[in-house]
């Protein structure tokens, strides 16, 4: 957990396309237990966007 919670910054430019944008960045962890072991999963789920204006003054986003 403290891997994603120190490198969060950087793992979100690591992953960062192109000509986008980070629009929402979401972490979760969770732990299993079992009779034997038990195991503790982490997850960050990034989404970029590129922002766009009309000619219209309207806009909008494109998310990938």
């Amino acid at each position: 957990m403290n891997y994603y919670l120190s490198k969060g910054p950087e793992l979100v430019e690591y992953y960062r396309p192109g000509g986008k944008e980070i629009v929402e960045a979401y972490y979760q962890s969770d732990e299993v237990v079992g009779v034997r072991d038990s195991n503790c999963f982490h997850e960050l789920i990034l989404k970029y966007g590129a922002f766009h204006c009309g000619g219209n003054g309207g806009g909008g986003m494109d998310d990938y």
